[in-house]
């Protein structure tokens, strides 16, 4: 990476591309800063948009191309088989060759995810669909992160949850959109189309907004990854645990609500809008939680909370009693993502975009086995078992933070 003194003026080139990236955050403005912290929360849109229009229309793709639990299940899960691809190959890409030409490639890779699904006529070509645009979320997932932090270095907790924030609005956009155009009878194929919006205005703001360079260019997994770090263990661990309570039960809600409880299809996405909503709160006042409180032990009791929620919504006969487990659960989960990425950023400073990345792939990866273990189970004895085998998920992850907890409180380094 080039001395910040050495590149002062670079910003102002007419010669420099518009896939450059600029030097470090310290060399930006502030209204450079600005736009691009604006583009990465519209990027966030653009994954919210993604990972809930498939869980909206599930019911619908059902009808349209017949599907098994097990084939639903499939379908969830290869969104972010995508994910997973796209992150293993971006971090150290990423590192080498900055942000802004892998940004503008996630946006193109996600509007032809939602074209190639929207067009499908068989059920493989649905399934190459939903993995094509996992692989535009995943670049973009393990872009926005790490900028951010690069950013916002000195307020790494509140800035990320900020961020992630903005999922939650997104998603409670595309909930709130697909339930209207749902109950206006409005073709699947349609919604996935209206869909690409978000996306290309991300990808139009940062291919015209400068953007700092990572904070390292490495290539050399060997030598990037914190591999010596048991905090980083710890927090690969706590990351597949943790997609699994939030990823799980948000792809299958919907098709719950609507098969075991009876609820009509456009009505079906109520639990997944409070849900979204109570997110959106969880995160932002994460945002705000005063410096005296330990991050990770919010997030244990989350962890406590989550998995009460989940037992009540797979146990319940009362359909109020299931939609506010539901909601609650949003709220629960809300930091749990965002916050172990702070929290390796602050332990492991110089982690860069591939540390992001693995954290992310292993997060992404949960999306792939826990979808499917519900589907799974659905066939083989039914989707009331399969979310509520869910509910153990997030007492794994609870077991992992007491781990790092008492490592930390064991007088020891975190980071060690």
């Amino acid at each position: 990476m080039h001395p910040a003194g050495q590149q002062s003026g670079s910003s102002d080139r007419p010669t420099e591309t518009l896939l450059a990236d600029t030097p470090p955050q310290a060399d930006l403005s502030h209204v450079t800063q600005t736009r691009a912290l604006v583009s990465s929360y519209v990027g966030m849109l653009g994954i919210a948009v993604a990972v809930n229009t498939p869980p909206m229309c599930l019911t619908a793709l059902t009808d349209t191309f017949l599907l098994t639990d097990t084939q639903r299940g499939v379908l969830l899960g290869a969104l972010f088989w995508g994910f997973v691809a796209a992150i293993v190959c971006t971090g150290p890409l990423g590192d080498r060759f900055g942000y802004k030409p892998f940004l503008v490639l996630a946006s193109c890779l996600q509007i032809s995810g939602l074209v190639l699904s929207a067009t499908a006529q068989s059920y493989p070509a649905l399934v190459t669909g939903a993995a094509v645009l996992g692989v535009g979320c995943g670049v973009l997932e393990v872009l926005v992160s790490p900028l951010v932090c690069v950013l916002r270095p000195h307020a790494r907790t509140r800035a990320m949850n900020l961020c992630h924030g903005f999922y939650s609005v997104g998603a409670i956009g595309t909930l709130a959109l697909s339930m209207h155009l749902l109950r206006l009878h409005v073709s699947w194929r349609l919604i996935y189309l209206v869909m690409t919006a978000p996306v290309f205005l991300y990808g139009l703001g940062f291919l015209t907004c400068r953007l700092p360079r990572p904070e390292r260019q490495n290539t050399n997994l060997a030598s990037v990854l914190p591999w010596n770090e048991r905090v980083f263990w710890r927090m690969l661990l706590a990351m597949l645990f943790l997609a699994g309570a939030e990823i799980g039960p948000h792809q299958w809600m919907s098709a719950y609500l609507e098969e075991v409880f009876r609820f009509a299809r456009e009505t079906a996405g109520s639990g997944l809008v409070l849900f979204a909503i109570m997110m959106a709160l969880g995160r932002f006042a994460m945002g705000s939680l005063p410096a005296k409180y330990v991050p990770l032990r919010v997030l244990l009791l989350n962890c406590v909370g989550s998995a009460v929620c989940i037992a009540l919504a797979g146990t319940t006969h009362s359909r109020v009693v299931a939609v506010a487990s539901f909601a609650c659960l949003g709220w629960f989960v809300s930091a749990f993502w965002p916050t172990v990425l702070a929290h390796c950023a602050d332990r492991i400073p110089d982690g860069g975009i591939t540390m992001f990345g693995a954290l992310s792939a292993v997060g992404n990866s949960g999306g792939i086995v826990f979808p499917t273990m519900v589907g799974w189970l659905a066939d083989h004895r039914d989707l009331r078992s399969g979310m509520l085998s869910l509910a153990a998920v997030p007492l794994a992850a609870g077991v992992v933070f007491v781990w790092e907890l008492w490592e930390t409180r064991g007088g020891g380094n975190p980071a060690t």
